[in-house]
């Protein structure tokens, strides 16, 4: 009977060394993209700046974003959302003024974008469609 009510502590003394008893409770997830982000984007042979102030809950992503092409009729600016799974970002930047082509036509504009978080840094690939053509470029940026 004494080896039986020594058990108690020898398991209290476990869970207090090695922590064992928290692991009821999972970790929340983090929140990896809060803050704002500055950087570049690229098309093609033009570059500009893009920064993307954005807050993370969960795996969702909202925020709002401004981008300027150097020597390109694209300064944008409009909302932001998208996903956060592991290390890989999924966002889709939707401008506040919709493209208009030529035709009539009238584009969302929204541009997809499948990066990489690393840190403090998030880095990928995006596509748009233009009026004539799907657009493909590169986000790069960091939290500041």
């Amino acid at each position: 009977m004494r080896m039986l009510s020594s058990f108690p502590c020898g398991a209290v003394l476990v869970c207090v060394v090695l922590g064992a008893c928290d692991r009821d409770t999972p970790a929340g997830p983090t929140a990896g993209l809060d803050g704002t982000w500055r950087g570049t984007i690229t098309r093609g042979t033009a570059a500009g700046t893009i920064t993307l102030q954005m807050t993370q809950s969960g795996a969702g992503v909202t925020g709002v974003w401004t981008a300027d092409l150097d020597g390109i009729a694209f300064d944008q600016s409009g909302s932001t959302g998208g996903t956060v799974v592991g290390s890989t970002v999924s966002l889709f930047l939707n401008p506040t003024t919709p493209t208009t082509c030529a035709s009539g036509a009238a584009l969302s504009g929204t541009l997809s974008m499948n990066g990489s978080l690393a840190g403090d840094r998030l880095t990928g690939d995006y596509v748009v469609f233009a009026c004539d053509s799907a657009v493909t470029g590169r986000i790069e940026v960091t939290r500041r």
